[in-house]
């Protein structure tokens, strides 16, 4: 098992060039060999191998990687970057995460042991954490893994609550904030966040009712360690799983040199326990091609619209931008197929046939192109979710299950014409639509979507960019 490890370690050391990684040598293989179990191993293996195909697809530059404890990291300052998602994990991979941690905690703590037998505990790796440091401001940004440290953040604010020792409670605050000239700072420095951990971190009531899906995550996640919190680790084992947790649970930490390093390696990890989905995908590529200024921007304009689109439905926004991309860019049925599997990639690879040269093209996209579909996307969802004046074929064609209409009825309507005259074309197709729906339906033949692509995308050619008279 040492030797296949070792062969691991080698074989990432020399795609980054170098031998950067001796601290997981030194220390990784040693704890591996004796303390870890056969899945702690596999799963080390894994990571290595995730590591490794994220280096071979950067240049020549040098991405550092060393294994760090939860202390170690949290006795850092973190902001997290543009393209990175909303914290939106549930309970369900909080509760996964908790379990796994009081498991193997609970494998080595007897109720006879001193405080210095943690030190013979069993270590627990807890997968990487990409950071991307900047080198004018030496900010060090989250490029993969927030959503395990901010989780981590409210396990501590909740270790923090329920501890009696006043020395186990200095050394937690150290990790969760810091404070400077009256200002406090918590360590994954999220300024929207701020508001909402500095009450759950003081123990007070948060109304989260007006707040964005993240902030509602966060305090529901708080409020589900708080109220799961494991009976067992409570009164005399808390400050050893304390000291476990903080010392003997790890990352390896991956330092990227640049943005355009980091993306790539964000690009081919994932978050343990939840997948990148194409939305998050896509919104990190536009953003990385844009300049500060546009980014800013762009990316409020971005969150605003996935979460009018997330209040239709939890698949809404991939919907949305499938719909929309198919009605205005494919020009092929097998683009109409690649966009419904991963149109993030789909884009990238057509970016000079989408128009998308300069990074004001990548704002556009998202500013004026994006904003415009979506907002007529959610218009259309909700014409189908019950009778609108003028609409009423959209509601119609919904009934039958036809979801490809939201794709043709898109595809005429044209960003800057008045709103009447993208009323006027909905209203034709949509009715065009029930038409052929009931024609299909009249004839016995079938309206599901695989017999319903090749005539769809044919209508789609057709009618895009045309106008009523």
């Amino acid at each position: 098992m040492k030797d296949k490890i070792l062969e691991e370690i080698e074989a990432f050391a020399k795609a980054m060039g170098e031998s950067p990684i001796e601290d997981v040598m030194h220390r990784g293989i040693d704890t591996l060999e004796k303390e870890l179990d056969p899945i702690e191993v596999s799963r080390f293996i894994s990571e290595l191998r995730r590591m490794k195909s994220g280096v071979l697809e950067t240049s020549e530059k040098i991405i550092k990687s060393k294994t760090k404890t939860v202390r170690e990291l949290l006795n850092n300052r973190y902001t997290l970057d543009y393209y990175q998602r909303e914290y939106n994990w549930q309970k369900e991979q909080v509760e996964e995460l908790l379990d796994d941690l009081t498991n193997k905690f609970l494998e080595n703590y007897k109720e006879n042991h001193d405080y210095e037998a943690v030190d013979n505990y069993s270590h627990y790796f807890l997968g990487s954490i990409v950071i991307s440091k900047k080198e004018k401001t030496n900010e060090q940004s989250i490029v993969d893994g927030q959503q395990r440290l901010t989780t981590l953040m409210l396990f501590l604010i909740n270790l923090y609550h329920i501890s009696d020792d006043s020395a186990d409670k200095s050394d937690i605050v150290d990790l969760i904030l810091s404070e400077e000239s009256g200002k406090i700072s918590f360590s994954l420095d999220v300024p929207e966040r701020a508001h909402c951990l500095r009450s759950l971190y003081e123990n007070k009531s948060f109304d989260d009712s007006n707040e964005p899906e993240s902030i509602r995550n966060i305090v529901a996640c708080s409020d589900y360690i708080k109220g799961k919190f494991p009976e067992e680790l409570r009164g005399q084992p808390l400050p050893y799983f304390l000291d476990w947790l903080l010392d003997k649970v790890y990352f390896v930490e991956i330092t990227a040199p640049d943005d355009d390093d980091a993306y790539t390696i964000f690009e081919t990890m994932n978050d343990r326990g939840l997948p990148l989905n194409p939305t998050d995908m896509l919104k990190g590529y536009l953003l990385t091609k844009m300049t500060s200024f546009q980014r800013d921007s762009a990316n409020e304009t971005w969150r605003n619209r996935i979460q009018d689109l997330h209040n239709l439905g939890k698949d809404e926004a991939e919907n949305a931008i499938k719909a929309w991309l198919r009605s205005q860019y494919a020009k092929r049925q097998t683009d109409f197929n690649l966009i419904g599997n991963k149109f993030h990639r789909w884009v990238r690879n057509q970016a000079s046939e989408l128009g998308l040269i300069s990074s004001d093209d990548f704002a556009d996209f998202i500013e004026r192109d994006f904003e415009f579909y979506s907002h007529w996307y959610c218009r259309l969802q909700q014409a189908a979710q019950s009778l609108t004046p003028g609409l009423e074929c959209v509601y119609y064609n919904a009934q039958h299950n036809f979801t490809l209409q939201y794709s043709v009825l898109l595809t005429p309507l044209l960003i800057g014409e008045p709103e009447g005259e993208s009323i006027r074309k909905i209203q034709i197709v949509a009715r065009y639509l029930d038409i052929f729906i009931h024609r299909y339906l009249w004839n016995y033949r079938s309206i599901q979507q695989n017999s319903m692509v090749k005539p769809m995308f044919s209508l789609i050619r057709d009618i895009r960019g045309k106008n009523t008279c």
